[in-house]
């Protein structure tokens, strides 16, 4: 149970940097910046929790009902090799966009403004931002988590909204510095949105890289003991 939060607080960072984090100090440079900020960070929390609900329910349920099959559908060394593949993903993706990065004739794409409702910026939260291909890659892996530890329901629901809670803080690290800001707000906010805008390639490939590295190093770490186990009763037969 430990090893949930020890992965929650870096998963939900890099869930949230570094294009939804920028999203939301944009949305602090135009018309209603509190309003829209609001509606960015209660959408973000609210998705996640009932994601991570719906989706580890369905899972523990359709673990339970294939528990006969359990050796098959969740052998010894599952999370391991999970952990492995989803290490790999994260460094091939996080390698094919260095490689992109350093290409001389990389274009780079257009700035997407705030949606001028609640409504676009509601859908652009969750299309764009939350179900990204990098956060879909770590929403699956705390589903996985979640669900390997089969904690009951009540406990889902404190660690989902837990979970929830600190995405939430993350996403309003600019709303505390626009009000931290004082009068220089609209100078403070502007040079960290050309920081995020202008680093976003670097934070993007170093995420992928340390959660990539991270995951298969522990992927690897966690098939050591089977193996020398392996080894070591072959060498006494």
């Amino acid at each position: 149970m430990d090893n949930i939060f020890v992965h929650i607080i870096p998963l939900t960072i890099a869930m949230t940097l570094p294009m939804p984090m920028l999203k939301a100090t944009r949305s602090l440079l135009y018309g209603r910046p509190i309003l829209y900020s609001m509606i960015i960070i209660i959408t973000w929390g609210i998705t996640l929790f009932f994601t991570l609900n719906i989706v580890v329910t369905l899972g523990v349920h359709l673990k339970e009902l294939f528990i006969i099959k359990s050796e098959y559908i969740f052998p010894e060394n599952s999370t391991s090799w999970m952990q492995i593949l989803i290490g790999l993903a994260f460094i091939a993706i996080g390698v094919g966009k260095l490689d992109n990065s350093l290409k001389p004739d990389k274009r780079r794409e257009p700035v997407k403004q705030v949606g001028s409702t609640a409504l676009l910026t509601i859908k652009s939260t969750i299309k764009v931002e939350l179900f990204s291909i990098k956060n879909f890659l770590l929403l699956l892996l705390l589903i996985y988590i979640l669900i390997r530890v089969n904690m009951p329901s009540e406990k889902l629901l404190i660690v989902s909204g837990f979970i929830s809670i600190t995405a939430m803080f993350w996403m309003s690290v600019p709303l505390v510095v626009y009000f931290l800001a004082g009068r220089s707000r609209k100078q403070i906010m502007g040079m960290l949105r050309r920081w995020l805008d202008s680093n976003k390639d670097v934070l993007m490939i170093f995420i992928y890289l340390s959660i990539g590295i991270t995951s298969l190093s522990a992927g690897v770490g966690g098939m050591i003991p089977s193996l020398l186990e392996n080894i070591y009763e072959k060498l006494i037969e």
